[in-house]
């Protein structure tokens, strides 16, 4: 990391309850980023360095499968997760939505192993499916999702944060 030039952006914690967060450049541009991860003893460990903006941290349910994206780079990258010690490996692409207006932010995955994916500036929020395929877009009345969530007594219920519209 370079002091003074980066700041923590996205975090989330993983099923067993280590918390992940990722960092990003203060000028969006330059892939001096990292995403580190504190374990219940309060240590911490350097997992994906060389990014410019963190974001899209989730889960699948079974807990095999870390999702985390670049914003700038427009894509969501999948890990294979390993939930007993928190390791990851064997990342590949995703999903791709450099096509798409917006960027990736943040992200939740449903009970059904749904990879759901707010999109920044794109006003919408992408559902894809585990093989990476979008199967739903919901249109949203806002510029600017940040992330989203399942609720409510079934966890049907998406609930999704936005950030102001630029003055």
């Amino acid at each position: 990391e370079a002091p003074g030039a980066t700041r923590f952006n996205d975090g989330k914690c993983d099923p067993a309850g280590r918390f992940f967060a990722g960092t990003l450049d203060l000028e969006f541009r330059r892939p001096l980023g990292a995403l580190y991860c504190v374990d219940s003893d309060l240590a911490g460990r350097r997992m994906v360095t060389d990014v410019c903006i963190s974001n899209g941290l989730a889960w699948s349910p079974g807990g095999t499968r870390m999702y985390f994206a670049d914003s700038v780079a427009r894509r969501v990258d999948c890990f294979e997760y390993d939930v007993r010690c928190g390791s990851v490996g064997g990342r590949r692409s995703f999903a791709d939505t450099s096509s798409l207006p917006g960027m990736p932010d943040g992200a939740t995955v449903s009970v059904d192993g749904r990879y759901w994916l707010a999109m920044y500036d794109g006003a919408c929020v992408l559902a894809i499916a585990p093989d990476g395929r979008i199967v739903e877009r919901v249109e949203l009345p806002v510029a600017r999702p940040t992330c989203c969530t399942f609720g409510g007594d079934r966890l049907d219920t998406l609930y999704v944060t936005c950030a102001a519209a630029a003055p």
